[in-house]
């Protein structure tokens, strides 16, 4: 499977940033939380943000048009 990137530098790091931390409060933190749904909730949605910045791929942003990955004249 040939998939472009559309994701950034920075939005990637964001994107893992931002995951790792659902990603600890849905696992480590739900009594904080609450709900154990919501917490495998924010947990399933960290892990998603996660593997996007790893992959550099984002299919809302596919399906969006969006690209913040920077293009290189060749």
């Amino acid at each position: 499977m040939n998939v472009n990137k559309n994701l950034g530098q920075t939005d990637r790091v964001f994107r893992a940033g931002l995951g790792l931390l659902a990603v600890y409060a849905g696992i480590f933190k739900a009594q904080i939380i609450g709900d154990p749904l919501l917490a495998v909730l924010v947990a399933a949605f960290g892990l998603v943000n996660v593997v996007s910045a790893a992959i550099g791929w984002c299919c809302v942003y596919q399906l969006a048009g969006i690209s913040t990955c920077k293009v290189f004249p060749k």
